[in-house]
C-alpha cells in the first residue's frame, strides 16, 4: 500500500459518482464505481469498517445482475 494516499476519501468519492450515475439511469456505469470503490476500498487494508462495506457493495452488485 502506497503511504499517503487517501484511498478511503477516494472510496467515498466513487461512492458518490455511483449513486449519481444510478440516479441519472445509467447503473452499469454506478456499478462500474461501486465495484471501483469496494477495490478503494480493500487497498486501503481497513479490515474493520472499509471491508465489511465492501462486502455488502459487491454483494448488492452480485444480486442486482442475478435479478
Amino acid at each position: 500500500m502506497e503511504e499517503g494516499f487517501d484511498y478511503e476519501g477516494a472510496a467515498l468519492m466513487y461512492d458518490r459518482a455511483a449513486e449519481l450515475y444510478v440516479l441519472d439511469n445509467l447503473p452499469t456505469q454506478g456499478n462500474s464505481f461501486l465495484v471501483k470503490a469496494c477495490d478503494l476500498r480493500i487497498m486501503s487494508r481497513d479490515y474493520t469498517n472499509g471491508l465489511p462495506i465492501a462486502i455488502k457493495n459487491y454483494d448488492k452488485i452480485g444480486r442486482k445482475l442475478l435479478s
